[in-house]
């Protein structure tokens, strides 16, 4: 995969998680006000477990998927243009962009370690706050396959659902599972959908039988017959035009 490239859509996707982080930190802030550190403390426990041994991880699924669906048509929008013709081929494409919808669910990944950190009473059953990390970093590529223009997205969507819910749902062998479904779901998507072709603008037809030159000497005739001649103002007017007998 070309460096440059990688570059190009980890800014993409960093500018992309830079816009919805605010709005994320402002609704923690205000959850936090409102409702108190009880609820906060309720609803962490609520999606992994008390002391992160399983929860409703569905949530955070459904979540990465949203925001991995928000994420996806304004990096993918670009693929069938310029990006096309680089000398890379379309599997490292489609993972440079697979990388930057998961690089823009950041402020979720924020937002779901904050909720591990405090289901795992504050970081001190380390184990399981680590499994929940990792959890949330196969989670948010495995979201990003299902939503983006996979070659062959029939046999590579399903499985990366699978790993997305997997990955949430609590213990060390659901991770170990999530991350083999997700590297069998992107060997089996390929490379980018194929792009139907962008249809070009109407040319202009060539100079000579018909073409520019006759266009040009029609519109020049036309604009000449427009010009009213001397003697036919002279006959409206009521006058003899110059050089000829009243």
């Amino acid at each position: 995969m070309s460096r440059a490239l990688l570059l190009f859509h980890l800014r993409v996707g960093s500018r992309l998680a830079l816009r919805a982080l605010l709005p994320v930190v402002a609704a923690a802030g205000g959850g936090m006000f409102f409702l108190g550190d009880d609820f906060f403390v309720s609803f962490s426990r609520l999606i992994f477990g008390k002391g992160s041994q399983g929860g409703s991880g569905s949530l955070l699924a459904l979540a990465a998927l949203g925001a991995a669906a928000t994420a996806a048509p304004r990096v993918c929008r670009g693929l069938g243009g310029w990006m096309r013709h680089l000398p890379i081929e379309g599997r490292a494409q489609r993972r440079a962009a697979l990388l930057a919808i998961a690089v823009a669910q950041a402020p979720l990944f924020l937002g779901g370690a904050a909720f591990s950190w405090v289901a795992t009473g504050f970081a001190h059953l380390l184990g399981a706050f680590l499994v929940d990390l990792a959890g949330l970093l196969v989670c948010a590529p495995a979201a990003a396959l299902v939503v983006m223009p996979a070659e062959r997205p029939w046999a590579a969507r399903p499985l990366a659902l699978a790993a997305a819910f997997a990955a949430v749902s609590g213990g060390g062998w659901a991770v170990a599972a999530a991350v083999l479904l997700l590297a069998v779901a992107d060997a089996v998507a390929g490379g980018l959908r194929p792009h139907p072709p962008t249809p070009s603008p109407t040319a202009l037809p060539p100079p000579g039988r018909g073409g520019a030159t006759a266009q040009r000497q029609k519109n020049e005739e036309g604009g000449k017959a427009a010009i009213p001649r001397k003697h036919e103002l002279a006959r409206v007017g009521g006058s003899p035009a110059p050089g000829q007998n009243a």
